[in-house]
């Protein structure tokens, strides 16, 4: 499918949200079951069937995806068992890299409940076969329909209590509590869990509260209705998929680049430690940062200061402020939202002389643009060889050249 110019989505959870729910409604909205299954036979998993159906709920058609275990019980896996499987998949690495962050956050969030690290983190509901089909089969789906921005109605979390792997818990559970800390929820849906862990993690993990003003107008091309298995009582059980272009001529004029939204942040310091702006900036890509930069500039009373400026995506905003006030000595940044036009990247792995080298594409329509060796790989192969770093780069193009890597 078409990826430019690319599609926003915008999420109502009417009933709720849940991982079959996702994955329902992208299949309601036209994902092609058989390349679905295809993908998702690709884990390697085993023990499972994997269907589909129309069904309604409230009058309203939807479809109900359903992964039934014809094994006992799974597996517990950690996060680097999950991992594993993902990367091992035949799967385009924007869709591993989101699949993987999606499951990082999950085993964030359980370890912060249970005050254990993260490496100590053993999924039990989370880590069976459903999730990792729900997440992977999800992530895949966007990918496919070519979705660029996507918006989160509020998130119902439905009331009460629920049973899981550690017994009776309220709603929200803890995890899913954790997940969604900084984004508009509210208690309805009726009682019992409406919102899942992995729903949650999807929604606040691929998306953004919703904000009028940043959308502007939209067209919507096409909804998709994504069923879910519990009696909701005040509104149907169904997750709302709207998938929409931009109304405003100039937005959705995009040609062969795509559009996102992204938070910036700046202060200007004169009273800090030279020295703490090595840690600081780790601190702050470990928080969601996309880039940081530091510029030397002159400040009132002729004092030499620096200038920092953080770009990060709007739903990592929070997180970033917090580490930007805490690891440095500013008492105030400045916050705005800007447009930032975007290559589609992908990244794939050359086999050279000097051993297997990453590299960076960046396309626009049909075309390369950029192609660049991984700086990481090219200095361990130097290292390695006794040779400059020059050297590397030179050969890893000449390769991608003649193995046609820098055209489509």
């Amino acid at each position: 499918m078409q990826n430019n110019p690319p599609h926003l989505m915008i999420v109502d959870p009417v009933g709720g949200a849940a991982g079959d729910m996702w994955l329902g409604a992208l299949v309601d909205l036209g994902l092609p079951w058989d390349k679905l299954k295809r993908v998702i036979a690709g884990l390697g998993l085993t023990g499972y069937t994997f269907d589909q159906e129309a069904v309604y709920r409230s009058g309203i058609k939807g479809t109900k995806v359903t992964i039934r275990l014809t094994e006992g019980p799974q597996e517990h896996r950690s996060l680097a068992i999950i991992t594993g499987l993902i990367e091992k998949a035949l799967l385009p690495q924007p869709v591993k890299d989101q699949a993987i962050r999606i499951f990082t956050r999950l085993a964030e969030a359980e370890a912060t409940v249970h005050g254990c690290p993260v490496e100590a983190v053993h999924f039990h509901e989370l880590g069976a076969v459903d999730a990792l089909v729900d997440i992977v089969g999800t992530c895949w789906g966007l990918n496919y329909l070519g979705v660029g921005d996507i918006f989160v109605l509020p998130l119902p979390l439905g009331s009460g209590f629920v049973k899981c792997a550690h017994g009776e818990l309220p709603v929200p559970t803890p995890a899913t509590g954790e997940l969604v800390a900084g984004f508009p929820v509210c208690f309805a849906g009726g009682p019992g869990e409406a919102l899942t862990p992995t729903g949650a993690a999807l929604c606040t993990t691929l998306g953004r509260p919703i904000d009028p003003g940043e959308i502007g107008a939209f067209r919507i091309r096409k909804i998709g209705y994504g069923a879910g298995s519990r009696q909701s009582g005040d509104r149907p059980n169904v997750l709302r998929l709207l998938l929409a272009q931009a109304a405003n001529p100039d937005s959705a004029n995009q040609g062969d680049y795509s559009w996102e939204t992204i938070a910036v942040l700046e202060a200007t310091i004169d009273d800090m430690n030279p020295q703490w702006f090595a840690p600081l900036t780790e601190q702050l890509f470990a928080a969601g940062a996309l880039d940081v930069r530091i510029t030397a500039t002159l400040m009132k009373k002729g004092r030499p200061g620096h200038h920092l400026t953080v770009l990060c995506p709007p739903v990592r905003q929070a997180a970033v402020l917090a580490t930007l006030f805490a690891g440095s000595t500013t008492l105030g940044i400045r916050c705005h939202r800007e447009a930032r036009a975007v290559l589609r990247r992908e990244v794939f792995t050359i086999p050279t002389r000097y051993g297997p080298i990453q590299v960076k594409r960046g396309i626009a329509g049909n075309k390369v643009l950029n192609l660049q060796p991984e700086y990481e790989d090219c200095l361990r192969a130097a290292r390695e060889h006794n040779i400059p770093v020059k050297t590397i780069y030179q050969h890893v193009l000449a390769v991608c050249a003649a193995e046609k890597k820098d055209t489509i």
